[in-house]
């Protein structure tokens, strides 16, 4: 039996075509295609089936990755903390665990520190669960976790919007 033909494009698989449109000068870096404007590519072709990107794809990735930079902007901050003082960045989830850095890092989605301080972590949450089924006070856990998290509601902060706009352009996350 064969594969069934690939139905997109995975997060990660997103960032590496983003990333490769922008050093071959076909995508702009605020995210416009360099021959038309209002167009798509044909990032694969398998067995006849094609997979293309169009300027909406590019747009909504565009605006999660200018939340997701706003968001740790707005949230060091607050900590008092500047890139250079990171000393390990970890990116979770399925889609941090399979990232190109370097690809990530071009397009504005993690900041320029040197790669060996970012760790692709895969499913941390998973693990969290995992870990507290094996404890043998789960409730003590979660409460302990619960006293030192804080919610902090991007919405709230003066500068998201600030950040959020000028982080939408595809290019390197400025230092300061």
């Amino acid at each position: 039996m064969a594969a069934p033909p690939p139905q997109g494009i995975c997060g990660s698989g997103l960032v590496d075509i983003i990333a490769c449109l922008r050093k071959s000068d076909r995508l702009k870096e605020n995210g416009c295609f360099i021959h038309d404007p209002s167009s798509h590519v044909c990032v694969n072709s398998y067995n006849g089936c094609d997979i293309s990107l169009h300027k909406g794809d590019v747009d909504i990735f565009q605006r999660a990755k200018a939340g997701i930079t706003a968001s740790i902007i707005c949230l060091m901050a607050r900590a008092g903390v500047h890139f250079n003082d990171l000393k390990q960045i970890c990116v979770c989830g399925a889609f941090g665990q399979y990232l190109e850095i370097a690809n990530a890092q071009s397009i504005g989605l993690l900041p320029n520190v040197s790669p060996e301080h970012i760790k692709l972590c895969g499913n941390m949450a998973l693990t969290g669960c995992e870990i507290l089924l094996y404890s043998d006070n789960p409730n003590k856990e979660l409460t302990s976790l619960k006293k030192k998290n804080r919610l902090v509601n991007m919405a709230g902060d003066p500068e998201f919007e600030t950040h959020f706009i000028r982080n939408l352009y595809l290019r390197p996350l400025e230092s300061g």
